[in-house]
């Protein structure tokens, strides 16, 4: 019986290897550009379904380490290839930052520090730039259904901010008691929702920034609405 199972397992060991077969629909990645996330948080990647587009921060070091230079590209999401920058306004932080895309407006965002700065994405021409009176943006999310903005804005407490989408006026602005820490929009509903300080969860009605349930937990690193 051992021989027998040791001819079993020599004969499955002598077969032809199966060969690897094509998952439909299934596109081979490709290697990107030169991209290169730099600075205390790396900006997270957005992208355009519509256009297969994908918007990231890039930045260039010099020899001895310091950001000499930064700009937002534009990356074929299908084959990796960079077709387009978005050179931020001078004097705005490109070391880190947050970027939001409002797709069906073809308007991207991206905000550092109190800055927050639009670009048409079909232009690549920049559509808004202001600046908060005080704090640090940590979190930025579109409103589909108004094209507003989010802001959450963080001191010793905080401030969440909607912005027209052309970022010319404050539509609304509610404060927070913590720091905001993560920002998630559900269009459909008219809800955001915010964590503070990683251990409350606030549900807040739009637009009117009107605070609702604040629910106790132990960590939320983030959110995302399905």
């Amino acid at each position: 019986m051992v021989g027998a199972l040791v001819a079993a397992l020599l004969s499955v060991s002598a077969s032809p290897a199966l060969a690897a077969k094509p998952v439909p629909g299934l596109v081979p990645s490709a290697p990107l550009g030169p991209i290169t996330s730099v600075g205390f948080e790396a900006t997270t990647p957005v992208v355009d379904s519509t256009t297969h587009t994908m918007y990231a921060l890039a930045a260039t070091r010099n020899s001895f380490g310091e950001v000499v230079g930064g700009e937002i590209v534009e990356v074929n999401d299908l084959t990796g290839e960079i077709v387009g920058t978005l050179a931020p306004a001078p004097g705005v932080n490109v070391v880190s930052g947050y970027l939001a895309l409002d797709g069906s407006a073809h308007t991207l965002y991206y905000a550092s520090l109190n800055t927050v700065e639009a670009f048409n994405t079909a232009t690549g021409v920049e559509a808004g730039l202001t600046q908060l009176p005080t704090g640090t943006i940590d979190g930025i999310a579109v409103d589909s259904a108004t094209h507003d903005l989010l802001v959450a804005s963080n001191t010793t407490t905080a401030t969440l901010y909607e912005l027209s989408g052309d970022l010319s006026s404050v539509v609304a602005q509610a404060p927070f008691p913590q720091r905001i820490t993560s920002l998630a929009v559900d269009s459909v509903t008219g809800k955001a929702f915010v964590s503070e300080y990683w251990t409350a969860m606030a549900e807040v009605d739009l637009p009117a920034l009107t605070v609702g349930v604040t629910t106790s937990t132990t960590q939320v690193d983030s959110l995302a609405i399905d």
